[in-house]
């Protein structure tokens, strides 16, 4: 594994909050002193907000539907069959 690659999967454990503490701790220092890899996290974070708010907005438009169809008793198996 190339030094690219174990710091995009460092990058990658850092924003899904899956480094351990001391790692994590280490790779802030490197954050502060690294600015071209505090701007790389700091996109990465700020399109996976954007993304988070997005499926977020996105299931409260489709509970206003299933909500809409439940009232219409869309859901309901007609008698008939």
């Amino acid at each position: 594994m190339s030094d690219k690659d174990l710091l995009d999967k460092q990058i990658e454990n850092y924003i899904h909050n899956r480094m351990p503490d001391a790692e994590r701790i280490e790779f802030e220092k490197s954050l502060k002193s690294i600015p071209e890899l505090r701007a790389n996290v700091i996109e990465l974070l700020t399109l996976k907000l954007l993304y988070n708010k997005e499926l977020l907005e996105l299931k409260q438009k489709l509970d206003a539907v299933e909500n809409e169809l439940k009232q219409e008793n869309f859901f309901e198996t007609s008698s008939d069959e």
